[in-house]
């Protein structure tokens, strides 16, 4: 359960097995909406009631519903995948040598894994072992 916390609407778009998608306000746990998102649906966020103020949260999904998504992943079983559109501002954006040293040791870990296939991220690590400004 989480809000998303950048300015302006998000927008989020499932495929895969249906799932029960929530709005709750997190003083009591109760849902206040709930719906149940299904293959290729499109969700947006909006507004200080659903943005601001709820919380979401997806509780269920239905096992064994098509469509079936499938991995190269072996052990794992890929059921949906949800991609979220946003905007945030630039003020937001830091470099991870930036980041205070407790957000530091939490991003590290993910950069480390997204450097074994980019430049960027990369280049970031560099610049957090050696101190310098990084290469934009």
């Amino acid at each position: 359960m989480h809000r998303d916390a950048e300015p302006g609407a998000v927008v989020m778009f499932s495929v895969g097995q249906p799932a029960q998608f929530e709005f709750v306000d997190r003083a009591d746990d109760v849902p206040v909406h709930s719906q149940w998102v299904r293959h290729r649906s499109v969700v947006v966020i909006s507004g200080p009631k659903y943005k601001d103020h709820l919380y979401h949260r997806i509780t269920r999904v239905r096992y064994g519903q098509q469509p079936a998504l499938e991995t190269k992943l072996d052990a794992f079983a890929l059921r949906r995948v949800s991609v979220s559109f946003r905007h945030v501002p630039e003020r937001y954006i830091l470099d991870l040598g930036q980041l205070n040293p407790e957000a530091r040791a939490v991003a590290q870990p993910y950069v480390e894994e997204l450097s074994k296939h980019s430049d960027h991220f990369r280049r970031q690590l560099d610049t957090v072992k050696t101190g310098s400004e990084p290469v934009k």
